[in-house]
């Protein structure tokens, strides 16, 4: 289930259309963003400094002063939602979001495969648009939020090593007999 902002999450959004070429490089440049911001602001000062000039211009206000009506939290609160995005932000802890009009099923199987097998979580969404009575109506379809993360941290788990050997006396033990000699053959 996706967080909230006022969780602390930080999320990094690209945007595309489905008439670009190459759907699957939108991946790779959301994740490119969120490896920019996780190295550049290493300095957590800095960052919120940033995030204040970028609100400035945008809003007309300062983000300090104008955070308890956006996110409806008292000075205590503000400080454990500050806390939460300094540790998401040194650990690179960010939501990815690929948010396109179309998406490739190639993409779809794109974020699942990474939700599955890393750290971080990928979602894809899809607009579909209508149009009714002079309305525009948004209907947006998430893809990856279904996935369980069963990956363990760097830290906490330690990846097996192989050799020819092991390998093989792993696939003697898994495989059934058959399969086994296949797996020999194979090399």
């Amino acid at each position: 289930m996706l967080g909230s902002i006022r969780d602390g999450d930080i999320y990094c959004i690209e945007t595309k259309l489905y008439k670009n070429p190459d759907k699957r490089l939108v991946v790779a440049q959301v994740l490119d963003y969120g490896a920019s911001l996780w190295h550049s602001y290493a300095d957590f000062g800095e960052f919120i400094t940033a995030i204040g000039k970028a609100y400035c211009q945008r809003r007309r206000g300062q983000f300090i002063s104008t955070r308890k009506d956006f996110f409806g939290i008292d000075d205590a609160e503000t400080e454990g939602l500050l806390d939460r995005i300094r540790e998401n932000l040194s650990h690179g802890k960010f939501r990815f979001i690929v948010l396109m009009d179309k998406l490739h099923e190639r993409l779809k199987d794109l974020v699942v495969f990474l939700n599955e097998n890393s750290r971080f979580d990928i979602f894809a969404v899809e607009m579909e648009f209508y149009h009714h009575d002079g309305f525009e109506i948004l209907i947006p379809k998430l893809f990856g939020a279904q996935v369980k993360k069963e990956v363990g941290s760097s830290s906490g788990s330690v990846r097996r090593k192989w050799d020819e050997t092991s390998f093989f006396e792993e696939a003697q033990r898994e495989l059934d007999p058959q399969s086994a000699r296949c797996c020999e053959g194979a090399l």
